[in-house]
């Protein structure tokens, strides 16, 4: 170790110095998070995702097709 780490770790107790050592190894060597991707029809998070519509609004991460804010129109005759 090196620099003020080595400092303020040496002056640790020896079990505390080699739980402290075992801790910032984990930490220094531990695996990469994953990357993040998507497909071309929708987002990459690499986190929580919040989507909230509000007074009658659309939210959405990803719309196919169309948005419509009017009420649909009624059935035909046919179907009741």
């Amino acid at each position: 170790m090196a620099g003020p780490l080595r400092g303020a770790v040496g002056e640790l107790p020896d079990d505390q110095r080699d739980r402290g050592a075992e801790e910032l190894r984990a930490l220094l060597y531990a695996p990469a998070a994953p990357r993040v991707s998507a497909g071309d029809a929708g987002p990459s998070v690499g986190g929580d995702l919040h989507v909230r519509a509000e007074h009658g609004s659309i939210a959405a991460a990803v719309i196919h097709g169309g948005a419509h804010l009017s009420p649909p129109p009624p059935p035909a005759p046919s179907q009741g």
